[in-house]
């Protein structure tokens, strides 16, 4: 057989190989345009995609498959020709000469190697999901879009507690009337153990780059505003859903911020001397934060918050407060932050009914009186003295303005171990000892165990800042005193001596992680009364906690 002849056959098998590879391809176009067309249906049917976006979807898949088809069968066409006669002429070439370079008649076929088709197939395959999720097709990663401004969160807590009561307490009924909320049915004496829950549950959305808002759920009662704990033992009944915040807020340029509704404590707190952990304040706050240095950047913040209102009067209660102070960098390892306020309470203060205002239905009787107490504030009773001795209204003897002057070191040359200390001091600048006697008409030793407007605290933790990690851990522990009038009973720390002022005393505790965003803490605080007949209280807690 003459060489032109097995050239030409050499032709022919080429051309049937290609047009094989074709057919292979093909079948893998087919198959790919079956299972996207599947997929679009699939969205269609589970409301995920527009049926007329899908429909736009096929429309603009077939123009372009169209124009590809059309660009790429005249190329595939010349190329099998063009084999065919480069084989010919290859063969001719045999019996007259050597194929000269560049001879216009020989065609030359491109291979492309089937490593490199993988890669441009796995290419496209990236750049169709790239555009999916960027599309949001249904793919499983993508999510609406109204889902990417919402941000969630939630905790979860399970607590055992045992409040230990000394023996040598007094009796309920020792105490100077007033001086409990519940009156002489407060317990004094008993032990008492209990498990208790906690449950959390916020949203935030951020509306645009400036606005957001929120709102967060949470377990608790509606009588006391520093717990959101709901003790267990209620023959399996259900706890309460409370609406613990909802705010809007306007953020700009990370140096102002105003809030509004029911928020989180807006001021600097390195403790619960004043403020609760689980306190929400309720009314308006701004904060001005401008970064004067890398390292410095002082801020002030000031807030107005309706604690009463009274249908019929003027005289609302408000509290108002301002807070100025700055965080500093000073070394690398060194972080000091600082903040001095002022908190006035407006009209918390009782005032004595006229006699005869109980028997004439008066609208506005009783107003002044305590509405939420825990215990340590002086009271004094309020009530008509037609009736004051059976239906006794207590009102708070002093006026509160209250300074407080906060810090919080923070040593971080261990890394990721850190060692803070935080101070808080407070003073309760409308104190006035002679004002009180003109107000109740009662001589001091009638008025109870007054301790003073003076408290201070000092806490120390070592350890990770937050439990965020299986391993994580922190020791702490401090000192507190509590003058009887230095802080409004109300609103600090409801385990120190199960609440209140006129309390000292100390704390210990320990957290470690157990896994991610799941901890264990204890903590053991012991409190004494700093006046009056005697009460000591321990009070043990073991807390499992999980965060998400």
């Amino acid at each position: 057989m003459k060489s032109g002849t097995l050239n030409t056959i050499a032709a022919a098998v080429l051309a049937v190989f290609a047009t094989g590879a074709c057919a292979n391809e093909r079948a893998e176009l087919e198959a790919l345009r079956d299972t996207t067309m599947n997929l679009i249906r699939a969205l269609v049917e589970q409301g995920l995609l527009p049926r007329d976006r899908a429909e736009a979807l096929i429309r603009d898949a077939e123009v372009r498959a169209k124009a590809a088809r059309a660009a790429a069968e005249a190329p595939v066409a010349g190329a099998v020709a063009g084999a065919t006669a480069g084989a010919a002429v290859a063969g001719a070439a045999t019996t007259t000469g050597a194929v000269r370079a560049g001879d216009p008649q020989v065609v030359r076929v491109p291979y492309v190697p089937q490593s490199v088709r993988d890669e441009i197939r796995a290419q496209l395959r990236e750049e169709i999901i790239a555009r999916a999720r960027k599309e949001r097709w249904g793919v499983p990663e993508a999510l609406p879009e109204w889902l990417d401004t919402i941000t969630l969160e939630g905790d979860v807590r399970v607590r055992s507690q045992i409040d230990r009561f000394n023996d040598t307490n007094a009796a309920a009924f020792q105490f100077p009337p007033g001086y409990f909320p519940q009156g002489n049915a407060a317990n004094t004496l008993v032990d008492r153990e209990r498990m208790l829950l906690r449950g959390r549950f916020g949203a935030t959305a951020h509306l645009s780059p400036s606005w957001s808002a929120g709102v967060r759920l949470t377990t608790g009662s509606i009588d006391s505003p520093v717990s959101t704990n709901q003790t267990m033992g209620r023959y399996f009944n259900r706890s309460s859903i409370l609406l613990d915040r909802a705010f809007l807020r306007y953020d700009n340029r990370s140096w102002l911020s105003i809030t509004g509704g029911r928020i989180a404590n807006p001021f600097f707190a390195p403790s619960e001397t004043v403020w609760a952990a689980d306190l929400s304040f309720e009314g308006v706050a701004a904060s001005i934060r401008p970064q004067v240095t890398p390292t410095f950047a002082p801020f002030v913040t000031v807030g107005a918050f309706p604690l009463e209102e009274r249908e019929a009067s003027s005289s609302d209660r408000w509290l108002t407060g301002v807070q100025a102070g700055f965080q500093w960098q000073v070394t690398p390892e060194i972080q000091v932050r600082t903040g001095a306020a002022l908190y006035d309470f407006r009209n918390l203060v009782g005032a004595r009914e006229p006699v005869g205002s109980f028997v004439a239905g008066s609208p506005t009787y009783g107003q002044s009186q305590a509405r939420f107490r825990q215990k340590g504030n002086t009271t004094f009773n309020i009530a008509d003295p037609a009736v004051s001795f059976a239906s006794p209204l207590y009102g708070l003897a002093s006026e509160f303005r209250v300074s407080n002057v906060s810090a919080l070191l923070s040593f971080t040359h261990f890394d990721p171990v850190t060692v803070q200390l935080a101070l808080d001091w407070v003073r309760n600048l409308a104190y006035d000892e002679a004002s009180i006697q003109r107000r109740t008409g009662l001589l001091p030793s009638q008025l109870g165990p007054a301790s003073g407007s003076n408290g201070f605290e000092g806490r120390l933790s070592v350890g990770m800042a937050s439990m965020r990690s299986r391993g994580d851990w922190q020791l702490f522990g401090g000192y507190r005193r509590l003058g009887s009038d230095s802080v409004v009973d109300a609103f600090n720390d409801p385990a120190f001596g199960l609440g209140g002022t006129n309390n000292r005393g100390y704390y210990l505790g320990a957290s470690y992680g157990l896994d991610r965003n799941v901890w264990i803490t204890t903590r053991f605080l012991s409190a004494s009364e700093i006046k009056g007949p005697p009460l000591s209280i321990d009070v043990f807690q073991v807390d499992l906690n999980a965060r998400f």
